[in-house]
């Protein structure tokens, strides 16, 4: 959940944790717009065991990226964020990139990153 030139940008992952539970995207709201209380102290930042978990996703990701490479995949990388991110995504599909390395993914006020995106052989538009 972001907010882009005021406008409330939502995820897939948004939506599956508000399936989950309709309070975590209070929370998420208030994260986007802090206004600290006694009833919502911010937190001072991350605890070990969140930065193990993060540590371990990201090398994990970048062994499967390095796998991918050395298997002979051409891997296109998008940088950046939103509206941009998204057409660089466009672009390196319609070109047939064999994978994409955080790609873009957005509709509307809908808006996604998915680590890899990895070509098929069936066509599509």
């Amino acid at each position: 959940m972001r907010r882009v030139d005021g406008r409330l940008i939502l995820s897939a992952t948004d939506l599956t944790k508000h399936v989950a539970c309709p309070h975590v995207t209070t929370l998420d709201l208030i994260d986007l717009d802090p206004t600290p209380t006694l009833l919502a102290p911010q937190p001072k930042g991350p605890d070990d065991a969140l930065a193990l978990v993060f540590a371990k996703g990201l090398e994990h990701e970048r062994a499967y990226l390095s796998r991918l490479r050395d298997e002979g995949r051409e891997v296109v990388t998008i940088d950046g964020f939103g509206a941009k991110a998204a057409a660089q995504t466009l672009v390196a599909m319609r070109a047939g990139a064999d994978v994409i390395y955080q790609a873009c993914l957005a509709h509307g006020a809908w808006l996604g990153y998915a680590d890899f995106l990895l070509r098929v052989d069936t066509p599509g538009a």
